[in-house]
């Protein structure tokens, strides 16, 4: 298990950018997953 400890004053903006960065995750699996090569995904859309 791991635990993460965040201070609560940059709570809200740490699970803003968590769900920011999963939603691209999914963008960039669903591309993949479409058949766009990973190097042409991460051209475009500069993440992995």
């Amino acid at each position: 298990m791991i635990v993460v400890v965040i201070q609560k004053e940059i709570e809200d903006q740490v699970i803003q950018q968590a769900l920011e960065k999963a939603s691209s995750e999914n963008l960039v699996r669903e591309k993949i997953l479409e058949g766009m090569s990973v190097s042409k995904v991460f051209r475009k859309y500069g993440i992995l």
